[in-house]
């Protein structure tokens, strides 16, 4: 079977794709999702789960969009690994977990490892959703 592929009818004909890829209607081989997607149907910027660091937008249809960026009314938040759209459809993306690498947290500055229980905006998963309005010590 050609890459991609789950199933396929013949070397080079697929008939299911794997996680990742999608069959395009009247094509014999499956194309990769777009990077914004972790699953996707019918074309590859069609979206039915977004990949680590995007999120679907209200309507639902084609790619995600990024954590870090701005889309119309919703503000991205630097540094942000996991995210959803804030209920309103505006203001930051409502931000679950901020990668190491961004520099935002740090044990030393407020005790929370990989969990960003200390940067403004942003959500912590272990009380639910509930906006955190704490900042880091000497961010001010």
């Amino acid at each position: 079977c050609p890459e991609g592929c789950k199933t396929c009818s013949s070397a080079s004909v697929c008939t299911a794709c794997a996680d990742g890829y999608v069959l395009v209607s009247g094509a014999t081989t499956c194309s990769k999702c777009d990077a914004s997607c972790l699953t996707c149907e019918t074309e590859a910027t069609k979206c039915t789960a977004c990949a680590s660091g995007y999120y679907k937008t209200a309507s639902g249809s084609g790619a995600c969009t990024s954590c870090e960026s701005n889309s119309g009314g919703i503000t991205g938040v630097k540094g942000c690994a996991s995210c959803a759209a804030p209920s309103s459809n505006t203001g930051p993306v409502l931000c679950y977990l901020v990668g190491m690498a961004a520099g935002l947290i740090s044990s030393r500055t407020c005790g929370c490892l990989c969990i960003a229980a200390c940067v403004t905006g942003i959500a912590n998963p272990l009380l639910g959703a509930h906006m955190v309005t704490e900042r880091p010590r000497g961010s001010e």
